[in-house]
């Protein structure tokens, strides 16, 4: 019962939001979700084109921080339509981690719960990128019923840990994606 009061709190706090994903923005709310970057991040203008429903739709979202010293990262919010639940999920992004580059490594990968009480994969990988450095990304991949969400942080490996990706991600809030939307 106490998932549900707080569904329908946060699906209104969603609502109250509604000029909240315009540009410059430091957060993106739809019906489903929830999520405010942290201080200090700035969000990306992304271009919005259609897309066919077989093709993969793009970011919903994007933050950027520039730390100096050429410790650039990324907040990238993914949200595609996904029918196979959420084992089958983290288990499908976890494979596409492993396809991304010959050089992966994955770090982490275990079931949690947002702050919020949804179920949750962590998952963490470096790797090889094609200019020779290594990459950290650290995601929460999440099923809210009808789509597949993948809030991920990205950087250099090297310049941040798994204890401040979680927290830059902290504040990622999901509930059942409402029916007949």
């Amino acid at each position: 019962m106490k998932l549900r009061t707080l569904a329908l709190v946060l699906l209104a706090a969603f609502w109250a939001a509604a000029g909240a994903n315009a540009a410059g923005s430091p957060r993106y709310d739809d019906p489903g979700m929830s999520y405010q970057a942290p201080a200090g991040w700035q969000r990306v203008d992304l271009p919005q084109t259609e897309s066919a429903p077989d093709e993969r739709r793009p970011p919903a979202a994007a933050f950027s921080k520039d730390f100096g010293k050429g410790d650039r990262r990324a907040i990238v919010v993914d949200i595609q339509p996904y029918d196979g639940g959420l084992e089958r999920l983290a288990n499908d992004k976890d494979e596409e981690l492993r396809r991304g580059s010959d050089d992966t490594r994955i770090t982490a990968h275990e079931r949690t719960a947002l702050a919020d009480g949804m179920p949750a994969y962590w998952l963490c990988a470096d790797q090889g990128s094609e200019l020779g450095s290594l990459v950290r990304r650290c995601e929460y991949v999440v099923f809210d019923g009808q789509r597949s969400i993948v809030v991920t942080y990205v950087g250099r490996q090297g310049y941040f840990d798994e204890k401040e990706a979680r927290s830059a991600l902290a504040s990622l809030y999901v509930v059942l994606y409402p029916a007949g939307r």
